[in-house]
């Protein structure tokens, strides 16, 4: 989890990205969502009682019509201006493509 940002909606939100091996099963196969992020209500983020470095997130499974929950999920693609460099030299981060699932 990255932090907290305040949407322009006045609402907080959480972005959130998937653990590496994350598998989404889906109606044509399975979809690797690894490091995929999401943004999610603030409210949705408790952090584990044994180890607050560590969140859990809930998701209803269904939407107010009862119907499945779709999220959409995104993944930026990139390059550092100078990525031999460490730290701050380094650069910018240059997004090449974004690519985005529900």
């Amino acid at each position: 989890m990255r932090g907290f940002h305040r949407k322009s909606d006045g609402q907080e939100r959480a972005v959130v990205t998937l653990p590496p091996g994350t598998i989404i099963p889906g109606k044509l196969g399975s979809y690797d969502a690894s490091f995929y992020q999401i943004y999610v209500s603030a409210s949705s983020v408790k952090a584990w009682d044994d180890d607050p470095s560590n969140y859990s997130v809930a998701i209803p499974k269904a939407n107010k019509n009862g119907e499945p929950k779709q999220v959409l999920l995104s993944r930026q693609e990139g390059h550092w201006e100078n990525p031999e460099a460490e730290g701050p030299e380094r650069g910018q981060y240059i997004v090449d493509s974004e690519k985005t699932m529900r």
